[in-house]
């Protein structure tokens, strides 16, 4: 990973969820909120290395629906079941965007440190669909470092561990 320069969350990194989210006021909660007082954040360049240490934030859905939160077994795009968290119809929908055009916001990742793991706190469809199409590795994104992210945050230890 390319780590360039410092940023900062609400001027930044946050301005940057609000355009990708359609202007809600605030992400999720349970992730955002929580994160710990001391988080780096830079803006970075991801690597092809880096994209098989990317993990979909831990959620239960993404699990029952692909078996496993890592990015790159999802792109490879094993669905297990329906699409009833319509996970599968946003990649599609995302994916031609891409060949349209279109550019995304950059993708807010979450990290103890520069060599990964890396949980995804937003942008896990835009993701994917950049892996699908072998667009990932270069892509800009923001990370958050500190180094209890990977201890106290269920959502980061339950993606890692699939």
């Amino acid at each position: 990973m390319q780590i360039g320069r410092a940023v900062e969350w609400e001027t930044e990194v946050l301005d940057s969820w609000r355009r990708s989210a359609g202007g809600k006021p605030m992400p999720k909660p349970e992730v955002w909120q929580p994160l710990p007082a001391g988080v780096c954040w830079f803006r970075c360049r991801l690597e092809p290395q880096d994209c098989n240490r990317i993990y979909v934030i831990g959620s239960r859905d993404w699990k029952l629906l692909f078996g496993s939160c890592r990015l790159p077994l999802i792109a490879a795009d094993p669905c297990l079941g329906t699409d009833d968290y319509r996970h599968q119809s946003r990649i599609r929908s995302m994916k031609k965007a891409l060949a349209l055009g279109d550019a995304f916001e950059p993708i807010i990742l979450t990290a103890f440190s520069g060599e990964g793991p890396f949980v995804i706190i937003d942008g896990n469809h835009r993701a994917i669909a950049l892996q699908q199409l072998d667009l990932l590795a270069g892509q800009t994104v923001f990370v958050g470092f500190h180094p209890r992210m990977g201890h106290d945050f269920v959502w980061f230890r339950r993606a890692v561990q699939t």
